[in-house]
């Protein structure tokens, strides 16, 4: 299956609408990158703890809030690479109740 990850939304910054069973590291901008990637490690295996246990086989994120890929790139820094690259990588959308938009520190995590 292949995945243009610029034409997709995330889910909690760590996961790809319409992808199943993939996930992705991606830290914060506006705090340790490591603690988001922690915690994006610890939720991972929780879902993986509940698909096992209740024999699940997939997991995928999809859009129901009617979010919109138009919103901008998950980064929201100003380096110049980061600029240079911004098409290529995947989207935050907002969404009804914005499990869409991906938090810049630990604070604003839900």
């Amino acid at each position: 299956m292949r995945v243009d990850p610029s034409t997709k939304l995330t889910y909690k910054g760590m996961m790809l609408e319409g992808v199943p069973n993939m996930a992705l590291a991606i830290g914060y901008t506006n705090a340790s990158w490591t603690l988001k990637c922690d915690l994006t490690c610890d939720y991972v295996c929780r879902l993986l703890n509940y698909m096992r246990d209740r024999e699940l086989t997939e997991c995928v994120p999809r859009d129901r809030d009617g979010a919109t890929a138009a919103s901008g790139p998950i980064l929201g820094l100003t380096s110049g690479y980061i600029q240079r690259s911004a098409h290529l990588l995947p989207k935050q959308g907002l969404g009804t109740r914005g499990r869409c938009i991906k938090a810049t520190g630990a604070i604003t995590e839900r």
